[in-house]
């Protein structure tokens, strides 16, 4: 007896059942596949969406910490102004001077409230002329060796503040306090001084303090800074001799502080200071090779800053 044959229809119908069969399976496949990728898609989208508001919330906080400055500036320069007291005008030189140290700092202030701009070439001391109240002022209250940090005399002091007030488009100081220093058994020797100085950025900012950031690779940070103001946080410490001059004169700038709300990260305010030509107590020099830069500005600094 002959074996069953199986019917032709009966294997082409099978075969046809598998293949739809593994068509729907990869169907699936594709569309689970499709599904993931939309997870994951809109997952990113979300996390961007969240970091996108965090950083908008951090910038409108980054504002209105600098609005609510700028009305303190305000207030106090609004205050100096009305109140006569608080900035005294300068001793009459025809006289001895008999002004104490805190009286020299209010009028220090006041004097170079806009910086120092001389009509004549340096050096500007000794000179018959002191028609000029930044240079009478120096005369009459700077000890001829004032002691400044890494310089000293009355010119080099008076060099620093044309230096500043040339290269920046503005400088405005705005004092916050004045404090009295006991120093031994004389109370008024010292004097400390917290004020802002307010300086616009431009052209010549960059050819003199940052000439770095005229470098292509640069050229962001160039930018970013470029025509804007910034307010930097200052203490001046003046300690005075017998005569009520000024002996010795130390400031200190928190660049770091004032560059950060401009530049948003200390990453990019460690590239703009790392290389400028200005000194850790402020000085601007002419060239980096003599610039002793301040540690705490290094990238390793920055990068653990809490």
């Amino acid at each position: 007896m002959r074996p069953a044959v199986p019917h032709p229809e009966v294997t082409s119908d099978s075969s046809s059942l598998d293949s739809n069969s593994a068509t729907a399976s990869s169907d699936l496949e594709k569309i689970e596949r499709r599904r993931a990728q939309n997870r994951t898609r809109q997952l990113r989208y979300l996390q961007k969406k969240r970091q996108y508001e965090n950083d908008l919330m951090a910038s409108v906080a980054t504002l209105q910490t600098e609005m609510q400055r700028l009305q303190q500036y305000l207030h106090q320069i609004q205050s100096t102004e009305s109140n006569s007291s608080f900035c005294p005008a300068l001793p009459n030189w025809t006289g001895s001077v008999s002004t104490n140290i805190l009286q020299t700092a209010q009028s220090f202030v006041r004097c170079f409230r806009s910086g120092f701009s001389p009509t004549e070439q340096a050096p500007w001391l000794p000179c018959v002329s002191t028609d000029q109240e930044q240079v009478r002022f120096v005369q009459r209250l700077i000890h001829p060796d004032v002691r400044h940090g890494e310089l000293d005399g009355q010119n080099a002091f008076l060099e620093q503040w044309r230096r500043y007030t040339t290269f920046f488009g503005s400088l405005t100081l705005v004092p916050s306090s004045f404090e009295l220093l006991s120093h031994g058994d004389e109370p008024e020797s010292g004097c400390r001084v917290e004020l802002t100085m307010s300086l616009d950025l431009i052209s010549a900012t960059f050819r003199n303090v940052f000439p770095h950031l005229r470098q292509p690779q640069y050229a962001g940070l160039h930018n970013r800074l470029m025509n804007q103001q910034i307010h930097v946080p200052m203490t001046l410490l003046l300690q005075s001799d017998d005569e009520d001059r000024v002996v010795r004169y130390d400031q200190s700038l928190d660049l770091v502080e004032a560059l950060r709300p401009v530049l948003g990260s200390y990453e990019d305010v460690a590239v703009v200071l790392q290389d400028a030509h200005i000194s850790s107590c402020g000085h601007i020099r002419s060239d980096v090779s003599s610039v002793q830069c301040d540690a705490r500005l290094a990238l390793s600094f920055v990068l653990n800053v809490d």
